[in-house]
């Protein structure tokens, strides 16, 4: 049996995943029409790059594959990103702030003298590892 809390992320990970994804198809049809279907440059057309992967790819292939039609797409509309959808999405269904958090080292002491426990220069720090 794996811990409930890992299970219920792993499940809200997925459907935003999937949400994520008709995201990028939506984006990817909008750079079609946009374009009308030019999405590469000469460049990319002899290397056999497949369009779709400049929607959410390194912006380095954007620079060396894009056609100039999809790099000014992209400078109307943007390029989706999963950091940013996914802090978006997170932030639409609850009350998570998605700035870290920062616990001073005097709190973590006075409660890990209350809880009898020591923790890692790691933990201490409040952020994970």
């Amino acid at each position: 049996m794996g811990s409930p809390i890992f299970d219920h992320a792993a499940r809200q990970w997925v459907e935003m995943r999937q949400e994520f994804d008709l995201v990028v198809q939506a984006a990817y049809e909008a750079a079609e029409t946009s374009t009308r279907t030019v999405l590469l440059n000469r460049r990319g057309l002899a290397a056999g790059i497949d369009p779709f992967t400049l929607i959410t790819g390194p912006y380095s292939r954007v620079e060396a594959y894009a056609s100039h039609e999809l790099v000014e797409h992209f400078e109307r509309v943007g390029r989706p990103s999963l950091e940013r959808f996914e802090r978006e999405w997170l932030a639409a269904r609850t009350e998570w702030d998605a700035a870290p958090i920062d616990v001073p080292a005097a709190w973590l002491a006075e409660w890990e003298t209350k809880a009898g426990t020591t923790t890692t220069d790691d933990e201490s720090t409040g952020r994970a590892a």
